[in-house]
């Protein structure tokens, strides 16, 4: 089957899941029964629409974990709401309790079960994300020893790119001549194209040829990016240990903010803000989704702030603030 074909069915049988072809069967199911069945159908639902395999990991878990309550407790909804609050009350972030429930009742809304009606909705303030400043990022960077995580971290805080994205790029996914990165595997299996400065293509380049000549030849031009630490290895290098050499190498510089390989995404939209870039083109390097997502980051960013007032009449223009002496006196 060719791939439009494929696509072509994909829709299909989504149509056929929206317009409600295929959810008549699923309804008579009896649900305490049948529940892991129906967890299957709604994970497949999600994957035909192109959901990302690691959120769908996290659909699994959630409703596996409301499925504990589902079966075992008369009052189940009133249960897993006892446990969702105890767990806040172990230190859980509210937005992860967020996603639970949110996840739970996008099922029950699927398959018409009315659970949604009776789960409350955890809502949170909103926190400023931490962000890795130029003055950290390198005192980090002095800790590093890898020159294969160094490469790593400085192609995330000068890209932007989720880790995810970074340990599946391929040397391929690199455009030299037009200096720009293809992600290819992005926050819900969406594409884009990251312009990258030429003095940041160069290096990678200079990485290529002093660290992974051998292996594109051998593997025909196919090699990951971003390898694992031991050569004898093919795969790419792995979330865990980036998250570990960073960690590491935070603490033994001194630096207590609680910042992540992540935060590094952040510092990198952080820092085009502070530089004048327009949100509208943080938003495409990033792949933000809506442009509300990339203004949370001018929260980060009082120099931003400050620019963008100082293109303002009343910050730009000193008639504005001229009091005149009479009227005080």
């Amino acid at each position: 089957m060719v791939d439009n074909e494929l696509v072509k069915l994909n829709q299909d049988v989504i149509k056929g899941y929206e317009e409600n072809i295929v959810l008549p069967e699923v309804r008579r199911f009896n649900v305490l029964e049948d529940y892991d069945l129906m967890v299957k159908e709604f994970i497949k639902f999600h994957r035909l629409k192109g959901n990302a395999e690691s959120g769908l990991k996290t659909y699994e878990y959630a409703l596996n974990r409301f499925r504990k309550y589902l079966i075992n407790a008369n009052n189940f909804i009133d249960a897993y709401i006892n446990m969702l609050e105890e767990d806040m009350r172990k230190g859980t972030s509210k937005p992860y309790i967020k996603l639970n429930t949110g996840i739970v009742r996008h099922f029950s809304k699927h398959f018409h079960l009315h659970y949604e009606e009776q789960l409350p909705i955890f809502r949170y303030e909103l926190k400023n994300p931490e962000y890795v400043s130029i003055t950290d990022y390198n005192r980090i960077m002095e800790h590093v020893d890898n020159y294969n995580y160094k490469i790593a971290f400085f192609l995330m805080y000068s890209s932007g790119l989720r880790i995810s994205e970074l340990t599946h790029l391929k040397v391929t996914d690199l455009y030299p001549y037009e200096n720009y990165i293809q992600v290819r595997h992005g926050k819900g299996d969406k594409e884009r194209k990251i312009v990258i400065p030429e003095s940041t293509m160069d290096l990678l380049l200079d990485y290529i040829e002093d660290t992974l000549m051998e292996r594109i030849l051998r593997k025909d031009g196919g090699e990951y990016l971003i390898i694992s630490k031991r050569i004898t290895e093919d795969g790419p290098m792995c979330k865990g240990s980036l998250e570990t050499v960073f960690r590491k190498a935070k603490r033994a510089a001194g630096i207590t903010k609680k910042i992540t390989p992540h935060s590094l995404r952040h510092g990198y939209a952080t820092n085009l803000l502070n530089d004048g870039v327009s949100l509208k083109v943080i938003q495409e390097q990033l792949g933000h989704t809506t442009l509300s997502t990339t203004q949370h980051y001018t929260h980060l960013s009082p120099s931003y702030r400050q620019s963008e007032l100082n293109k303002t009449s009343m910050f730009n223009n000193e008639k504005v603030f001229n009091v005149d002496k009479k009227l005080s006196e």
